[in-house]
């Protein structure tokens, strides 16, 4: 199934709800990750479930339909129109028309201040000048990816990385990379200040 992360072994489950009475009335596995165009075939399956009971009623012609945004197509808003359906289904820009939301960007904007804050810094690494080694929050040897890393400003660093396989399953992710979700592994540099390159100008 392909999904955000890449091609995963896996299913996408949908089930349709019976709000008032805390029921499931229809489920589903799909392989797809993509969630837009199974409103339409939930809607056929429930129907189908419901007049296993009652086949002379259609049980959309009576209750309310909900969704989130993620069904939110104009696809899907002329199906259910065209059947008659009252559904209620949240499009992807309700949000910034909602005043409770108001301050939602300055809030977003601390909390990313707030966990970059938290993530490690290089002082919590343990460098060896002379070994020219790193060791992790974790407990884990980096290894030198750049001995002769150099800024664009001219300033020299040794670069190291974590492994993959180590970072991957490291229970410390989420207080070391910036962005766990796509980032498979750590890198740390460390300048030598008193070292750094100047180019001269041509005569």
């Amino acid at each position: 199934m392909k999904t955000s992360k890449g091609v995963i072994q896996g299913y996408n489950g949908l089930v349709m709800v019976d709000d008032k009475h805390q029921v499931i009335v229809h489920a589903e596995a799909f392989g797809n990750g993509q969630e837009q165009h199974l409103l339409e075939p939930m809607i056929e399956g429930t129907s189908k479930t419901c007049k296993v009971l009652s086949p002379e009623e259609d049980v959309f012609k009576k209750v309310k339909l909900t969704a989130d945004a993620g069904f939110h197509t104009k696809k899907n808003m002329e199906m259910v129109f065209s059947q008659g359906i009252d559904a209620y289904i949240a499009d992807r820009h309700f949000r910034k028309r909602d005043p409770r939301f108001r301050d939602r960007d300055r809030f977003k904007q601390r909390a990313r201040k707030e966990r970059k804050s938290r993530l490690f810094t290089p002082r919590d690494f343990i460098f060896d000048m002379e070994q020219q080694s790193c060791i992790c929050s974790a407990e884990k040897h980096l290894y030198v990816k750049n001995k002769n890393f150099v800024t664009r400003n001219g300033y020299k660093a040794i670069a190291f990385m974590g492994k993959k396989t180590e970072c991957r399953v490291c229970k410390l992710r989420e207080l070391c990379l910036r962005y766990p979700d796509r980032t498979e592994a750590r890198q740390v540099h460390f300048f030598f200040i008193a070292r750094r390159i100047v180019q001269a100008a041509p005569s």
